[in-house]
């Protein structure tokens, strides 16, 4: 005779928050049970931690406050001077800190809170600009207001960058590195896709002096959360000129004597030499001589470059750890490669928009599993000269822009990219064969 199930065996089982139902068979009671699945999305992950989600917060302003300068710079320097040099140069600029005093703002990071340092820095930042919108206001700018204006705000990027990069591994577990320097991309990519449309329309609208109000409302923000961050990296400790190059020094011989280190720094000046001039350096050439569009039709193709690497940071983001982190850097960088060798033989806009999707996707691979690897392999206490270093491979780029502008000037910018292309796949594969391959040995 059967038994009736009780009324506890009658009641559906129900799904909490997160979990998913599947049926299982009767067990022998005649019974039906479910188990549940939990299901869980990676992307986020690093943002489980408050002080992750604080840093986070303070890239993404202060992202979007460089974004906004770079509108409001360009604007105002080519109105001043109506000169494509002069603005052309305006707008890099800022790349001369780093190049002169870089590694020294590393030491600071390891010398000081870095908290403490991204609180003054961003304090720093909000001031200057400010200070700056008064001259604007006052009608009051000449040029070289403007390059000074660059230049100093370039110094604050010294601090920032390696204090930020050396601060995440304290705060996120390692295995969660991927994840967490993946979504600090999406930082500085996503406030790319709206911070210079922003700044674009307060220009016509209200001028330059409102939209640089904006900008310092962005890193005045960026202050607020600074604030807020509870983890604190380092000791502070001083020390003298002689002290500070006495550790630069040591770091240099830190990353040298590393396999993995100094092979990582080889590889990372790859895309500023051979990529990036090579084609978004370009691409203004691209849309006048090959695509025949005019300046709308070259905003669309460079905020291509922002939405392929945002869909890159997200995918490596949801990926979250993953092994063989140094081949996957030489094989973002191949991908680079093989797709400017694409771009450089298409002649067809449309078709101009999915090639760039992947360089720039392979490109946010690169730098997401680059400072991964990095950063999962220094000790603490070189985390911030490590970063500041690795900046100067930045250093490659105006080399890259001249040797890139000096064959577009003699073949066209189509043969210039197959070169920079070609150069990149050879380059490549001998540092993967010699001096870089413990790329293919990192686990």
């Amino acid at each position: 005779m059967e038994t009736a199930d009780t009324p506890e065996q009658m009641v559906p089982p129900i799904a909490t928050p997160g979990q998913a139902l599947l049926p299982t068979p009767r067990n022998g009671s005649g019974t039906s049970r479910r188990r549940r699945v939990r299901i869980r999305v990676r992307t986020f992950d690093s943002f489980r931690h408050v002080d992750y989600r604080l840093v986070w917060g303070g890239a993404l302003l202060s992202s979007g406050g460089f974004w906004v300068q770079q509108v409001i710079v360009g604007w105002l320097t080519y109105n001043l001077t109506e000169s494509a040099f002069l603005t052309s140069l305006a707008l890099g600029v800022d790349t001369i800190p780093i190049l002169l005093v870089g590694p020294f703002g590393g030491v600071l990071a390891d010398r000081w809170d870095r908290r403490k340092l991204l609180v003054i820095v961003y304090l720093y930042q909000t001031l200057l600009t400010l200070g700056f919108s008064a001259l604007v206001f006052a009608e009051r700018v000449d040029s070289w207001h403007i390059f000074a204006f660059i230049i100093m705000m370039g110094a604050s990027w010294v601090v920032i960058d390696p204090a930020r990069m050396s601060m995440i591994p304290r705060i996120v577990p390692r295995e969660n590195l991927v994840n967490a320097f993946a979504l600090n991309g999406l930082a500085f990519n996503g406030s790319r896709l709206f911070a210079p449309g922003i700044a674009g329309g307060l220009l016509v609208v209200a001028g330059a002096g409102p939209a640089l109000l904006f900008e310092a409302g962005l890193q005045a923000t960026a202050v607020i959360l600074a604030l807020a961050i509870k983890v604190r990296s380092t000791e502070s400790r001083g020390g003298g000129l002689a002290s500070a190059v006495g550790d630069v020094r040591e770091a240099i011989v830190y990353v040298w004597s590393n396999p993995l280190t100094r092979s990582l720094f080889l590889v990372g000046t790859v895309p500023a030499l051979l990529m990036m001039p090579f084609v978004q350096g370009l691409m203004p050439v691209y849309t006048a001589e090959v695509f025949g569009v005019g300046a709308s039709g070259l905003g669309l193709l460079m905020s291509t470059f922002g939405a392929g690497a945002t869909v890159g940071a997200l995918t490596m983001a949801t990926v979250g750890d993953v092994r063989r982190k140094g081949l996957l850097v030489l094989l973002s960088i191949g991908i680079m490669g093989a797709a400017m060798l694409v771009f450089s033989r298409n002649t067809t806009y449309a078709l101009a928009f999915p090639i760039i999707m992947v360089i720039s996707l392979a490109m946010a691979t690169f730098f997401t599993s680059i400072n991964a690897t990095l950063q999962g392999s220094i000790d603490d206490r070189f985390r911030g000269r490590v970063s500041a270093l690795y900046m100067f491979t930045w250093g490659m780029f105006p080399i890259g822009s001249l040797l890139a502008g000096t064959l577009a000037d003699s073949y066209g910018p189509r043969a210039a990219t197959l070169v920079g292309g070609t150069a990149i796949l050879i380059t490549i594969t001998v540092l993967a064969l010699g001096p870089a391959r413990a790329l293919l040995r990192d686990p």
